[in-house]
């Protein structure tokens, strides 16, 4: 473009001598043409010098907006990091001020709990077994799940299912059911995922006692005993 410039500019000058040492009216015409076309030739060089403007502007305004996403990008990245480190130490290190902080449990553990809310309990091997009262009810401590569950089966009473299943809708904190063996079994659980206080386990085996017993009691006065006796049968759990 600017060369074409050049060219019609040097003949713009030669038009203009030309008229002055002969005054021929085609070179006067042809110095209006040359100056026409020179005009032209001007608006193209600053339309495009206009465009080539906007183009950078355009490129700038592009880049500072790719830098701005990226900043914003990194700064939820390292948002999401803090976030993630908090749980998994709030998960790994419970706050020691708070009582919510027993996942684990070890059978001896589990003895001091029973024993310390007034039940009796006896260990086979890696087997544990409770007594309420006159009830025996094995407990069982899952590693893998963290769930703390106690069962009894009560053998020698009519398994009605409509007795189970009224126990079921009306009852909270334990269920009832018939197992492989027609015996009838009532089970409770606490999690300890979250983390849970000895004193939070203790009320947990408290209220499980009471609740055997009460339930031993319901189906005596509901006739369907024959000859009680609570004696689960000591499954292998890893504890």
């Amino acid at each position: 473009m600017s060369s074409n410039l050049k060219t019609l500019q040097c003949l713009l000058c030669v038009s203009v001598f030309l008229v002055a040492c002969g005054g021929q009216k085609e070179l006067i015409q042809m110095v209006q043409k040359t100056q026409d076309e020179l005009k032209q030739c001007q608006s193209q060089t600053t339309e495009a010098k206009i465009k080539a403007r906007v183009s950078v502007e355009r490129q700038k305004d592009l880049e500072s907006k790719l830098k701005n996403q990226q900043e914003e990008q990194v700064l939820e990245q390292e948002l999401w990091k803090k976030k993630l480190q908090a749980l998994s130490q709030l998960k790994t290190h419970p706050n020691p001020n708070v009582s919510h902080n027993l996942r684990n449990l070890n059978p001896d553990q589990i003895m001091i709990l029973v024993k310390a809310v007034g039940g009796d309990i006896k260990r086979f091997g890696d087997r544990l077994m409770a007594i309420f009262g006159k009830i025996k009810a094995q407990i069982v401590y899952s590693r893998k799940d963290r769930v703390l569950t106690a069962h009894a089966r009560f053998k020698g009473y009519t398994n009605d299912l409509k007795f189970i299943n009224d126990w079921n809708r009306t009852k909270r904190f334990s269920r009832a059911y018939i197992d492989k063996d027609q015996d009838i079994v009532l089970e409770a659980e606490i999690d300890l995922e979250p983390g849970m206080s000895e004193e939070a386990i203790k009320n947990w085996l408290k209220g499980f006692g009471v609740i055997l017993n009460f339930f031993q009691h319901n189906l005596v006065k509901q006739g369907r005993s024959k000859e009680h006796k609570s004696s689960p049968k000591l499954e292998r759990h890893s504890i």
